[in-house]
């Protein structure tokens, strides 16, 4: 850990010498607070004209090195506290959607109701302007109407407001500085407590797990590697909410919702797009053999639905690599995780594809999934089956970077509830899915008989 935070420093040390801007940040009740900020140079911003636009920097408080007396900082790990001394802390500058719960107000209730893993927050909420909130003033598209170029059409986007959320946790690297395939295993687990507290305590859903999402911080201990915290529940919602349509980056977006945006997000979303971002990582920074399938991530399929609607799907090669991962990493106990933790999410699949068929199978998977949501930390133990075992052989496990070689195309902002109305009907799967991709491949998860595992 301590090489990952030298490599994260010496990437962001030019940062300190660019422009600082005062910025200001008002709590949840508007009480306001001044920073000094700069820019990080690992974060990428988002410079689209539409969208989140969001922004990282590094800053300290302008009035004090401490943390805002309104803010009690619910931490386990008094370890932390060494970070808000120092003053320096993590700014995050955002627009979200005025229809959504603000991200400020989800970390507060997931702190209050003892979720762990996530960031410490000094000062977080929406940014006034003078008593006013600042938000979007036109939601209306132009027309791409051919014969009055500027007539403005009926078609809107999602109402906006500048939100802003201070961290007091400036060293949480990002996952790409893990030294070792036992640091990566750490925060993995780390992630999934997260996600099973959010669920059980707080009865939400991530909804975004992505490779800029997952980090980890200080050390545990000597030898124990470091802390995995959850970052960025901008898109998080209550598990009650009728929300149907994917939300989140493409590439770790789970197989069932890149092959059907009308399906409802529940727990399995989140938990699958964790396997993914944890084999991103992986192929990215391990050594394997095998050739591994560049477009595994990246797959996107433009098909026609119901009255001649647009569909576009993906989440085929995915389904594949459950079936016949073909890479073997060098690493045992990395191997022996993703064989764990792959085999329980092909189980998932195969009595999805089987539930569409017979009514008994339909009710059997409701039962399954009924057990397993009933105590989501249960599945911890495909990480400590590995973490946790004295005889657990660590050799080959360095991390290297792979990316000149074997590295997908770079990550693309996945679709979100925007793009909802252009996907239309997802209609049925068996009809929508390419003709040529039907010739390719066509025993998962259609076949009569269960795929065979290597």
């Amino acid at each position: 850990m301590i090489l990952g935070e030298t490599c994260f420093a010496q990437d962001n040390v030019q940062t300190l010498k660019g422009d600082v801007v005062k910025i200001k940040v008002h709590d949840i009740n508007g009480h306001p607070d001044w920073y000094l900020a700069c820019k990080c140079n690992t974060i990428t911003t988002n410079t689209l004209p539409c969208g989140r636009f969001t922004r990282g920097f590094i800053a300290t408080s302008a009035q004090s090195t401490s943390p805002s007396p309104r803010v009690q900082c619910n931490t386990s790990h008094e370890s932390r506290q060494h970070t808000f001394k120092k003053g320096l802390t993590w700014l995050k500058d955002s627009w979200r959607q005025s229809s959504s719960e603000s991200e400020a107000s989800i970390y507060y209730e997931l702190k209050d109701k003892g979720v762990q893993n996530l960031p410490d927050i000094l000062c977080a909420g929406d940014v006034l302007v003078g008593s006013t909130i600042q938000e979007t003033v036109n939601d209306t598209l132009l027309s791409d109407s051919s014969t009055e170029s500027w007539r403005r059409s009926t078609d809107t986007i999602h109402h906006m407001i500048h939100h802003r959320i201070v961290s007091g946790l400036l060293i949480l690297i990002p996952l790409d500085y893990a030294e070792n395939a036992k640091e990566l295993l750490l925060v993995g687990r780390d992630v999934l407590h997260a996600l099973a507290g959010a669920f059980h305590k707080g009865s939400m859903y991530h909804r975004d797990l992505s490779k800029g999402n997952l980090m980890m911080t200080e050390r545990r201990g000597d030898d124990e590697g470091p802390w995995g915290v959850l970052n960025d529940w901008d898109r998080a919602t209550r598990t009650d909410a009728d929300l149907a349509g994917r939300t989140g980056t493409w590439q770790f977006i789970s197989c069932s919702l890149l092959r059907n945006a009308a399906k409802l997000h529940d727990i399995f979303d989140d938990l699958e797009s964790l396997l993914w971002v944890l084999l991103f990582f992986a192929i990215h920074n391990f050594k394997y053999t095998g050739d591994f399938d560049k477009q595994l991530f990246d797959e996107v399929c433009d098909v026609m639905g119901e009255n001649h609607g647009r569909i576009v799907q993906g989440g085929y090669r995915k389904l594949w690599w459950l079936d016949e991962p073909v890479i073997v990493f060098d690493c045992k106990p990395l191997q022996d995780f993703f064989d764990s933790y792959r085999n329980f999410h092909q189980d998932h699949l195969w009595k999805i594809a089987l539930s569409r068929k017979d009514q008994e199978e339909k009710q059997a998977l409701e039962d399954y999934e009924a057990e397993i949501q009933k105590d989501v930390y249960s599945l911890v133990s495909h990480f400590n089956n590995v973490l946790n075992n004295p005889d657990t052989d660590w050799s080959g496990q360095e991390a290297h970077d792979y990316r000149s070689t074997e590295a997908p195309p770079p990550v693309q902002q996945g679709q979100d509830d925007r793009r909802d109305d252009e996907m239309g009907d997802p209609g049925d799967e068996e009809e929508a899915r390419p003709a040529a991709q039907v010739a390719e491949r066509k025993r998962w998860p259609e076949a009569e008989t269960r795929p065979s595992r290597r």
